[in-house]
């Protein structure tokens, strides 16, 4: 939920006032698998189309066995686009731009 002035508003109004086309942001660590299934299929439940799913690098280096195959593994289960956005330090707005030419494309 997050608010708008004087009234809640939802992400799943947020949804549905965007056209029903969501993008899946989840962090790249252990159990975003099972995260990113769960949330996919109530995303589906309720009608809406999922255009694809982006895992956040959270740290500079993957250093866990599932941050480093998580983004395969996503792929395998699912038949979505996934893709990474690369962990960002500081603001850098040519790696912000590369990131946003991944996810459209």
């Amino acid at each position: 939920m997050t608010q708008t002035g004087a009234t809640t508003y939802s992400v799943r109004e947020l949804a549905r006032d965007s056209r029903g086309e969501v993008i899946v942001v989840a962090p790249n660590k252990l159990g975003v698998l099972n995260h990113v299934q769960l949330t996919v299929e109530a995303i589906q439940r309720d009608q809406f189309t999922v255009r694809g799913v982006v895992l956040n690098q959270t740290r500079a280096h993957s250093e866990s066995v599932s941050e480093k195959t998580n983004l395969e593994d996503l792929r395998y289960l699912l038949s979505l686009p996934v893709t990474t956005c690369p962990h960002i330090s500081d603001f850098e707005s040519d790696l912000l731009e590369h990131a946003g030419t991944k996810i459209s494309s």
